[in-house]
């Protein structure tokens, strides 16, 4: 057998993309950044997220503010206990470049 020969794919019992709708009652922790238009800002602020193993139900971000100057951030993401959710905001607030930090919690 060939050391290039393609692997047989295994049968998994999760699926490989995350629900399209989110369950009843599932909670949500909702994050607002207004930061600096700087190409970095967006990726370090999904890292938070990313590192934790988890993706974002919903992201937006768009230039925003007086002439377009303003980078938007709205990111939902479910899967946070509140201690960790509070920690993932305290991180987001310390990113160079981000000006402020909004939280909200939401029940879909």
């Amino acid at each position: 057998m060939s050391a290039f020969a393609p692997r047989q794919a295994r049968a998994s019992t999760q699926p490989r993309h995350p629900r399209a709708e989110p369950a009843t009652g599932e909670v949500f922790h909702c994050y607002a950044l207004a930061a600096e238009p700087d190409p970095s800002v967006l990726p370090r602020a999904l890292e938070f997220i990313a590192k934790r193993g988890l993706l974002p139900y919903r992201v937006h971000a768009a230039m925003e503010g007086r002439d377009g100057r303003e980078l938007a951030i709205d990111m939902q993401v479910g899967g946070l206990d509140q201690m960790t959710a509070d920690h993932v905001g305290a991180c987001l607030r310390q990113i160079v470049g981000v000006n402020a930090v909004m939280m909200s919690l939401i029940t879909r």
